[in-house]
């Protein structure tokens, strides 16, 4: 490995992060397909350019309609709770600067950001490959839920309806 190159295993488990949360976000989607009862295409429209925090109120403010149970509406106020926390921690993860200390093997982060509040602030860390599998785990499992809350009451789509 060269000076500076990272390591393979934090590049698997940095797109582990991108590509579970892609999932995510799309599990999100379908869900608030389901939930304005239409035409698949109609609720693709619907999502399409809406940002995840966006995608998450639409879920929210439709499943409030649609779902009468508290205890069901309870356990996704959950779920989108866990998915806005993994957008938080994507978020991170892929606006950072990635560094690699050849003589210590270790992977660290630098992210710099203004804030009205706090003004500038640096942050660099080390982070360990555990760390960023635990992430890219956390965030399927909360996709997995969405899936499983989707399926559980019937707004799961089949097929996905695709231009030609």
């Amino acid at each position: 490995m060269s000076e500076g190159e990272i390591r393979d295993a934090d590049l698997e488990a940095i797109g582990r992060i991108s590509t579970q949360f892609a999932f995510l976000e799309f599990s999100l989607a379908q869900l608030a397909w389901g939930l304005l009862e239409t035409e698949q295409r109609v609720g693709q429209t619907v999502t399409a350019h809406l940002s995840f925090k966006r995608l998450v109120a639409l879920v929210s403010a439709l499943a409030k309609q649609r779902i009468k149970d508290s205890s069901q509406l309870a356990r996704l106020d959950t779920l989108l709770s866990r998915s806005l926390h993994a957008e938080s921690e994507r978020n991170t993860i892929v606006h950072s600067t990635w560094f690699q200390d050849p003589e210590e093997g270790t992977t660290s982060r630098l992210k710099i950001t203004v804030d009205k509040g706090k003004g500038r602030r640096v942050q660099f860390k080390t982070v360990p490959t555990t760390e960023l599998d635990g992430m890219a785990d956390r965030i399927a499992d909360v996709a997995a839920g969405i899936q499983d809350f989707a399926t559980a009451h019937g707004y799961a789509k089949g097929e996905i309806d695709a231009d030609q």
